[in-house]
């Protein structure tokens, strides 16, 4: 059994760029997802706030984790983070975490060039939502996969 200790305190202030994302997320939610607002959305659409996402996307929110090169901030998984950290404190409804981290980042990482101008793009544009997908056994768990393209 091995033990480690941490002399020093760790520091978990966030960086410039990050406190942009931050307080420009919690602005957005803030006033999109007010408590009216998320129980209006559970009870008439299928809980995800079409609205909102588009201000995700106006502000350039949505891409905020995302490679530069492929039309995002650059952030990586902190920019998805803070981001999301944001959406729960008003429990936004909206697929951030599920798209971003289970199907762009994916995407941006393991794509190929035209998957990525197929998917990406529209997706930071507003005009396709992606999603992963998972292959699983009878009892629900996953299976081993693997991405492929051709």
């Amino acid at each position: 059994m091995s033990t480690h200790t941490v002399t020093g305190a760790l520091d978990f202030t966030l960086d410039e760029e990050l406190a942009i994302v931050r307080d420009l997320a919690s602005e957005v939610f803030a006033s999109r997802a007010d408590v009216d607002r998320v129980r209006l959305i559970e009870n008439t659409q299928d809980g995800h706030d079409r609205d909102l996402w588009a201000s995700l996307v106006e502000t350039g929110l949505l891409g905020v984790a995302l490679p530069e090169d492929l039309g995002g901030g650059g952030l990586g998984m902190l920019g998805l983070i803070t981001l999301a950290e944001q959406q729960g404190r008003r429990v936004a409804p909206v697929r951030l975490v599920d798209v971003v981290a289970g199907a762009a980042f994916p995407l941006a990482e393991a794509g190929d060039a035209d998957q990525k101008t197929r998917w990406l793009d529209p997706l930071l544009e507003g005009r396709h939502i992606v999603a992963g997908a998972w292959l699983t056994d009878g009892n629900g768990d996953r299976k081993s996969t693997r991405l492929n393209s051709s």
